[in-house]
């Protein structure tokens, strides 16, 4: 919202002009980063899961697992596994 209003125009016509330009509209684009940040959280931080999930915004852990496997094909404890990083 606050960057219609800083384009100067209405939010369904910013909308529309995102997802028209990059394929994405606001939310998926915020959901993205969300998982962005999990993914990065997942490989720099002792935090588990749950914090993990709730540092990024997410209602719960369950949500994080299923939109993480759905974006990277893995689990958020596989990905874990995967790096070499030790479950906390």
């Amino acid at each position: 919202r606050k960057l219609a209003n800083k384009a100067g125009i209405p939010l369904y016509n910013f909308y529309t002009l995102l997802e028209e330009n990059i394929n994405k509209n606001p939310r998926q684009m915020a959901y993205a980063l969300m998982l962005n940040k999990a993914k990065i959280l997942l490989e720099t931080s002792p935090l588990d899961i749950t914090e993990i999930a709730d540092e990024c915004g997410f209602e719960s852990p369950n949500f994080l697992i299923s939109g993480f496997f759905h974006q990277f094909h893995i689990t958020p404890k596989a990905y874990r596994k995967e790096l070499g990083i030790e479950e906390v």
